[in-house]
């Protein structure tokens, strides 16, 4: 069963880099321009982590939720005093919202206090985090409920135009006797024969499209 959440830390350094439609870094229009720094009353973690989920929300090669996830969250806290620089992480399965817990500042971004950093590895840590927060309770969840046993599972890469990189797949995914290669409208995947996750992660780190069937559970 594949994770909820497959965050790529790569792919998400690249598409900081890539232009949008106007003109501009994806770095700033996701607002995660400057720096951060740790404990500060100004930029604070939750609103760093809040802006990094909005900015990838719809960014498969960088955050691609499973098909049963349809959100994640994160709703910003505060105490007594004001804000305590967390958040209350939620995650929606199955169209069922599971409440996962508060975030600390320090469980989003850690350091030393006043430390400074760039805000996107400020952000990359906090969507580190949070998606790891997130496949453990998603699997959790789907233990206790009993999601049932995957039956039927496919995957199509996009763009593997040479031999060469058709053997680099293989080896990624962990085959042992080579397969016939053709070039043609893509590489089919089934999950009985192939380790589909190792092969999505080598179709991003290497910018090949990626299109998954719906899976097919028994359910117990």
């Amino acid at each position: 069963m594949p994770p909820a959440v497959t965050f790529t830390a790569q792919a998400f350094s690249a598409w900081l880099r890539e232009l949008n439609k106007h003109g501009f870094n994806n770095l700033y229009s996701a607002g995660l321009a400057g720096t951060h720094t740790i404990h500060g009353d100004e930029d604070d973690a939750s609103v760093i982590a809040e802006n990094a989920l909005l900015a990838v929300h719809g960014v498969p090669q960088v955050w691609e939720l499973a098909p049963d996830v349809s959100g994640v969250s994160i709703w910003r806290t505060a105490g007594e005093e004001g804000a305590d620089y967390g958040g209350l992480l939620t995650v929606t399965v199955d169209g069922v919202e599971l409440v996962i817990g508060h975030c600390e500042a320090d469980d989003l971004i850690s350091g030393e206090s006043g430390q400074e950093m760039p805000r996107w590895k400020a952000a990359r840590m906090a969507l580190q985090q949070i998606a790891a927060r997130v496949n453990e309770a998603v699997a959790a969840y789907r233990a206790r409920t009993g999601c049932g046993e995957v039956v039927e599972r496919h995957l199509m890469i996009h763009g593997v135009t040479t031999e060469e990189q058709f053997r680099a797949l293989e080896a990624a995914i962990g085959v042992t006797e080579g397969g016939r290669f053709t070039a043609g409208g893509g590489i089919l995947l089934n999950h009985r024969d192939h380790n589909l996750d190792a092969a999505i992660r080598w179709a991003r780190d290497h910018g090949f499209a990626v299109e998954q069937t719906d899976t097919t559970r028994i359910v117990g």
